[in-house]
């Protein structure tokens, strides 16, 4: 067994024993993430400023400041720069799961065929059930992704938002919210590895959107799963044909614009 594996099998069983003690900084974090649910707040919603949140937690001013740290590296809060600065409530958003995600993934040397592998078995599941629970708001704006994706040309700057667009339309139609935030971070990084789609790749696409949404549209779960399982086994099919050695390659870490 390679270390590859020892390493993949240490991260599985680790999550079934007992935890030890925490750090208290991360503690402390969760402490506080827990207040911002329970207290409802909102993206772009202030916390207390540091002194005051000294004397509620009573710890020393380095705890504080670490466990701020590792909410921000959570995507729970953002740290506003300037005079008047502070903590605020970060708005969720999957990048920050998406880089979690890619450090891990990068530890354990997963693939970029296992991430893709990933992806065609989250999103066919996604169509289906969109096809089973989407509202007519939702059809609506999946024909607006798809009628948006049909009318650009493949070399468009963006063609690759466009395409997320319709993904992220299925996703929502789903209603199935975690499946969602998964396929989100997992597409994430799958896009985070750098490759584009080329003329062919595009038309096949678009066609593909138009089968998608018509089951969708009908309420045929079953087809809609069929459509989207064609749909993202054809790209990873011409990745295959394409980049053979780009396939067995472990994951990268995007570099932060």
């Amino acid at each position: 067994m390679s270390k590859t594996d020892d390493a993949f099998r240490e991260f599985l069983t680790a999550t079934v024993k007992p935890p030890r003690r925490a750090k208290l900084a991360v503690v402390v974090a969760a402490e506080l993430a827990e207040d911002i649910f329970t207290r409802g707040l909102e993206p772009g919603d202030a916390l207390p400023n540091e002194a005051e949140m000294l004397q509620g937690l009573d710890v020393s001013r380095a705890t504080l400041r670490e466990a701020l740290r590792v909410l921000e590296t959570q995507g729970v809060i953002t740290m506003r720069t300037g005079r008047g600065g502070g903590p605020e409530v970060a708005q969720p958003n999957p990048r920050a799961l998406a880089e979690t995600l890619t450090v891990n993934f990068r530890a354990l040397h997963v693939t970029f065929e296992e991430i893709l592998f990933t992806r065609a078995t989250i999103e066919p599941a996604l169509a289906h059930h969109a096809a089973l629970n989407h509202t007519q708001e939702d059809l609506d704006r999946l024909r607006a992704c798809a009628d948006a994706v049909a009318r650009t040309a493949w070399d468009a700057p963006e063609i690759l938002q466009l395409n997320r667009d319709f993904h992220t339309a299925v996703a929502l139609a789903s209603h199935n919210r975690p499946l969602a935030v998964l396929w989100s971070a997992i597409s994430a990084v799958a896009d985070g590895q750098g490759l584009g789609v080329d003329e062919a790749q595009w038309a096949v696409g678009k066609a593909a959107h138009r089968r998608i949404v018509a089951a969708i549209a009908k309420r045929d779960g079953r087809a809609a799963e069929r459509a989207m399982s064609k749909h993202v086994s054809a790209y990873h099919q011409d990745v295959s044909a394409d980049y053979p050695t780009f396939l067995s390659t472990p994951v990268s870490i995007p570099r932060t614009q």
